[in-house]
């Protein structure tokens, strides 16, 4: 039962979070990112919740928006507070998503090995 809570929370804060990052940001340096937030995770006990998210750019950007992010944890975790009615809101930390770019490596290795299986046939 645990598990479905943080489960249900993180896909709650998560919706909040990517409308308060559409809507609600007074940074314009995050206002002119485009920032997907991908997923979220939240701890057991609800007092932890990681997001990933991915950022249309270069690594660069992506380390640069990940860095703003960060410094606005603050400002992000009360305005999820005023949106989401828990009794404790948790506390927040964010992370590039790297699934991307694992399915873009396994594709190239795939394809690479079908290439080199058809050569030596």
């Amino acid at each position: 039962m645990k598990g479905q809570r943080a489960r249900r929370v993180a896909e709650l804060l998560k919706e909040e979070l990517s409308l308060v990052i559409q809507r609600g940001l007074r940074d314009e340096r995050l206002k002119e990112a485009f920032i997907t937030v991908v997923r979220a995770e939240v701890s057991p006990d609800l007092k932890r919740a990681v997001f990933f998210f991915d950022v249309h750019g270069d690594e660069a950007e992506r380390q640069r928006v990940l860095e703003l992010l960060r410094q606005a944890r603050g400002h992000l975790r009360r305005e999820l507070a005023s949106r989401v009615r828990l009794k404790f809101m948790p506390e927040v930390d964010f992370e590039l998503d790297r699934s991307q770019e694992a399915l873009s490596h396994i594709d190239a290795l795939l394809a690479k090995a079908r290439e080199k299986d058809g050569r030596s046939h």
